[in-house]
């Protein structure tokens, strides 16, 4: 006899969406704006030092490229986990991964008003501002230097967004990881793969009312095709944010306002199965909501090797849409930490999403039901390699329901052993030794799980 799983288990996890008071953060009146200028590094930058171990190392290239983060970040500030001093205001609660707030409406009149006013703001960018290509592939301090400065300038909400921007976070996310991961010049290609990822998945996934293959625009297809070259422009990566966002839309487990855990999973198995991140990057997508969540509401944010970028906008503010709304969030370098505020654990936390070269991805997440430990799914590329993209959805609804599953009935055991030892003993002595052995180290590990959840009680308010 088998033990058997529980018979009703939800294949899907959708994170429910919290409604939040919005978040006000002090305005850094002295923060400067970055310069388009090829070479120019924006002063007071922020930076943080890694804690990736090096020292038994002799003076590699990647010593020399952390020799050089510290002397363009001279006189930066100090990161201690706190937000820079820059506001962050809007009309109440946004919940941009996986739902929306409808108590929070969006005037009908922002899109109009939101478009007109960066035309006339004094800080506006100019044209040539906005189609200046930068070069995103180099491993030299200035290249990276490059890139900062090219995600900082493309918040979510822009000129090509506008306030749908505001649902963005998830496809924005999924762009900065992927331009990050497209500087790499080992392989020298890199850029060109994820480019030609990104359009295949969306063919795959992106259909027409007619449900024929969706064209991309004239923007979005110059955009890739300046990502395959290695060289981009703001302009550019807001197409890349428009068309990814897209993506997200297509796959399970998105919401009306965004993506959830899953869907990210999803999103992220499916460019990897068209030779995505070929970069071979540490990647980590992190979901976070209230006080870890610039946002204030669910919020995707991402990690490239050390290098966290958040693509809300320092100074938003939806009732003033003629103000600068300032840049995109992006600290460190490559071998930094991710950032603390965000890790699981700490209050605020909801999922990661995350890999490493061609490892498996893993989601971690807390799953609905009362205060359980979090569940960990993974998801291996083998796995998914050569599939279609609707094989790949069913494989990933299967191995989160097996995993499900597996925790559900783990958990009735228990349960059973707890209330009725009888029939535990009965169900028990039909099982096999594989199955009886499983049990036994589920049952040790939860209790450091159980133990977990009792010294993170922010987590389950």
């Amino acid at each position: 006899m088998e033990i058997t799983s529980a018979s009703q288990v939800k294949p899907v996890t959708p994170q429910q969406m919290q409604k939040t008071d919005r978040v006000q953060e002090k305005q850094d009146k002295t923060a400067p704006e970055v310069s388009g200028a090829e070479g120019t590094k924006p002063e007071g930058e922020v930076y943080t030092k890694g804690t990736k171990d090096t020292s038994s190392d002799p003076l590699s290239k990647q010593e020399k490229i952390k020799e050089g983060f510290e002397k363009v970040g001279d006189g930066a500030k100090n990161i201690t986990g706190d937000f820079p001093e820059e506001q962050s205001s809007s009309s109440g609660g946004t919940d941009n991964a996986g739902g929306s707030t409808s108590d929070v409406p969006v005037r009908d009149d922002f899109s109009a008003s939101f478009l007109a006013g960066n035309e006339t703001t004094a800080e506006r960018e100019t044209a040539t501002d906005r189609n200046k290509q930068i070069n995103i592939v180099g491993d030299t301090p200035e290249a990276h230097q490059q890139r900062v400065e090219l995600l900082r300038s493309t918040p979510q909400i822009n000129k090509t967004s506008g306030p749908d921007g505001e649902n963005m976070c998830g496809g924005a996310a999924l762009t900065s990881a992927m331009i990050l991961d497209s500087g790499k010049t080992d392989p020298p290609d890199a850029a060109k793969k994820n480019a030609d990822a990104i359009r295949g998945v969306y063919g795959d996934l992106c259909k027409d009312e007619q449900g024929k293959p969706k064209k991309l625009t004239e923007e979005q297809d110059t955009a890739l095709k300046h990502l395959a070259d290695g060289n981009l422009s703001p302009k550019d990566v807001e197409h890349l944010q428009k068309t990814l966002y897209e993506v997200s839309q297509r796959v399970d487990g998105q919401g009306e306002g965004g993506v959830n855990d899953q869907g990210m999973a999803e999103a992220v198995s499916q460019l990897r199965a068209r030779g995505g991140f070929a970069g071979g990057s540490d990647v980590k997508f992190h979901l976070n909501k209230g006080d870890a969540s610039r946002p204030g509401g669910r919020h995707w944010t991402a990690t490239v090797d050390g290098v966290h970028v958040d693509t809300w906008p320092t100074r938003y503010d939806r009732d003033n849409p003629g103000k600068d709304q300032g840049k995109a969030l992006v600290t460190g370098f490559p071998g930094a930490s991710e950032p603390d505020h965000l890790q699981k654990g700490n209050k605020g936390w909801v999922a990661d999403v995350s890999f490493s070269g061609d490892s498996p991805v893993t989601m971690e997440y807390i799953s609905s039901g009362g205060k359980k430990p979090p569940l960990t799914v993974s998801f291996d590329k083998n796995t998914y390699d050569g599939k279609s993209s609707e094989e790949i959805k069913q494989q990933v609804n299967k191995d989160i329901t097996r995993v499900q599953n597996s925790e559900a009935t783990m958990e009735r055991l228990q349960k059973l052993e707890k209330e009725n030892k009888d029939q535990f003993d009965y169900e028990m002595l039909g099982a096999s030794k594989e199955d009886k052995d499983r049990y036994n180290a589920w049952k040790e590990q939860n209790k450091e799980r159980e133990e977990w959840v009792k010294n993170h009680p922010d987590l389950y308010e």
